[in-house]
């Protein structure tokens, strides 16, 4: 049996399927063969992961910080990967319904940050992030997108009492207890 015989990249067209079919016979004549089918991209394409789990906690009162890790491979048959040209657009969601006002606030594009105290305790958030690059001569667009789902819980509750932990009061007086400067 012979080993594989390479295809030159010239001989195939962008935007094709092609099939083959390999036949192979044993002396006694008994054949099989398999079929498959490789489609040629036309443009370079972006591949996006967020790494770590795909389900995760944080709580309330700490930053959040999701980071992605992305890489274009080119078309042109050098095989190596590239992060320049891609463009970044994170999406937080909440019951699957997109939250509007909670832009990153990362110089990073690969990282999404979020202030503590911005999501809301025990609600499921899906952190998605999109990864695209447009090839200039066509107009045409490849994306790759990446999420996580987030579970917010509490932190420990810090209870605090304005004026002291002792008072006098007098027998009839009101008095007003203060715990507004507790926090989580």
């Amino acid at each position: 049996m012979e080993s594989a015989t390479p295809i030159p990249a010239y001989l195939f067209e962008a935007g094709v399927v092609y099939s083959f079919t390999v036949e192979l016979c044993n002396f006694l004549l008994q054949c099989s063969f398999k079929t498959r089918q490789i489609g040629v991209l036309g443009r370079d394409v972006p591949y996006v992961t967020i790494p770590g789990l795909v389900s995760r906690t944080a709580r309330r009162q700490d930053v959040l910080r999701v980071s992605s890790v992305s890489t274009i491979t080119r078309c042109s048959g050098d095989g190596e990967p590239s992060v320049s040209g891609l463009q970044y657009e994170w999406k937080l969601y909440e019951n699957g319904a997109q939250k509007l006002g909670f832009q990153s606030s990362s110089i990073d594009p690969t990282i999404y940050w979020l202030s503590s105290h911005s999501l809301t305790v025990d609600k499921v958030y899906l952190v998605e992030v999109t990864v695209t690059t447009i090839d200039p001569e066509s107009g045409a667009s490849s994306s790759s997108t990446a999420s996580i789902s987030l579970i917010i819980t509490g932190g420990d509750v810090f209870a605090q009492i304005a004026g002291g932990s002792t008072r006098a009061v007098r027998v009839g007086e009101l008095t007003t207890i203060d715990a507004s400067i507790s926090y989580d």
